[in-house]
């Protein structure tokens, strides 16, 4: 068969949400997250784990946002994890596309530590997650010392299975 033009765009994966559980509405991220977001990326204990592996300014952390609201808000991504009763935004979980593979992460305020929410979450997002993500598999990345997400991730029915990264 011949294909005259451009071949179509690959569809985005999509993921029906929002996602509810007991307590938690997995949702796409909004403005009005900025400054929740914010205190998670200036908090220096959850930052020690995350991407830059530094705290982010209100500035960064409103440009970080405004980069994932521009996304396809069909298309998979990181998503905000809030509270059932009262919408409010206590971590992000979910999935990005990196370079050749899905990674999927979680990431919560510190006043929510401890409490279950994580497990609740990831626990929901890959019970929702599409089949072409499945089909093509993902990644979790942890880093070195970040041994309550190595046991959650243990607890979700993952194993190590490369060295975790700096």
């Amino acid at each position: 068969v011949r294909v005259k033009g451009p071949l179509p765009e690959p569809q985005p994966t999509i993921m029906t949400l929002p996602i509810l559980t007991h307590r938690l509405r997995i949702r796409l991220l909004q403005r009005s997250d900025l400054e929740a977001i914010h205190d998670l990326f200036s908090s220096q204990e959850a930052m020690k784990f995350i991407g830059p592996r530094r705290t982010m300014s209100r500035s960064e952390t409103q440009t970080w946002l405004e980069e994932h609201l521009s996304r396809d808000s069909g298309s998979i991504h990181r998503m905000a994890v809030a509270l059932k009763e009262t919408d409010t935004l206590i971590g992000m979980c979910g999935f990005q596309r990196m370079e050749e593979h899905w990674d999927f992460g979680t990431y919560f305020r510190r006043e929510y530590w401890g409490q279950g929410f994580a497990f609740e979450a990831c626990k929901a997002v890959l019970e929702a997650t599409p089949e072409d993500v499945e089909r093509e598999g993902f990644k979790v990345f942890i880093a070195n010392g970040n041994t309550r997400s190595i046991q959650l991730m243990e607890r979700l029915g993952f194993f190590k299975s490369a060295p975790a990264s700096e």
